[in-house]
């Protein structure tokens, strides 16, 4: 995709069974776009997991996108959120969102939008 070539995990594997140091992220929102599925992760892989990315997108090419209560992924999201949870997955969950695409006029609006969304976000999670 736009000369860019991204390892899905039937191609990585049979690498991560082969080495025990390696580990790997999982984006959640390349999943949802490239792939349409979330939770179709096998057991042992989210062993090697050590980093959850998660955001949106528009479809139309805009990634990194935070996350509001009207986004069309938005169960999608929680449902891959809840898949981690629901696992014991206990690293890294990074929310990846491009400033530039958060809501606002000004650098601190951004900003609070930013942190909206990942409130948002947390709230329904334990809800």
């Amino acid at each position: 995709m736009k000369g860019e070539d991204r390892l899905n995990k039937e191609f990585i594997r049979p690498m991560v069974l082969n080495d025990e140091k390696l580990y790997f992220t999982y984006d959640i929102g390349h999943s949802i776009v490239d792939y349409g599925l979330i939770t179709n992760l096998d057991n042992y892989m989210i062993e090697d997991i050590r980093n959850v990315h998660i955001h949106t997108n528009d479809g139309m090419g805009n990634d990194h996108l935070p996350i509001y209560k009207d986004d069309k992924y938005w169960n999608d999201v929680l449902k891959g959120l809840l898949f981690f949870v629901n696992n014991k997955y206990q690293y890294n969950i990074v929310f990846e969102y491009d400033l530039y695409m958060c809501k606002g006029s000004t650098y601190r609006e951004e900003i609070t939008d930013y942190l909206n969304s990942i409130d948002f976000v947390s709230e329904r999670i334990y809800n």
